[in-house]
């Protein structure tokens, strides 16, 4: 979310400058949302199965669908 919109919701009627100026320090340098790890790895040691989007759509087809 741009960081103006995330002040609008936070800052209740505020200027919201604080909120701007953190969330931008938080999440505007690249290397922060970058990630190393091996996500194959982990998932092979989990007792789990991986479902992709469309096939959980499909188990919650139902659910997701309007009459």
């Amino acid at each position: 979310m741009p960081p103006g919109d995330v002040a609008r919701v936070i800052a209740f009627g505020g200027t919201g400058k604080a909120i701007v100026t953190h969330h931008r320090n938080v999440f505007d340098p690249p290397e922060i949302m970058a990630s190393n790890a091996d996500h194959a790895a982990s998932l092979a040691q989990l007792p789990i199965t991986a479902t992709s989007v469309e096939g959980w759509a499909r188990l919650f087809n139902a659910a997701l669908t309007r009459d």
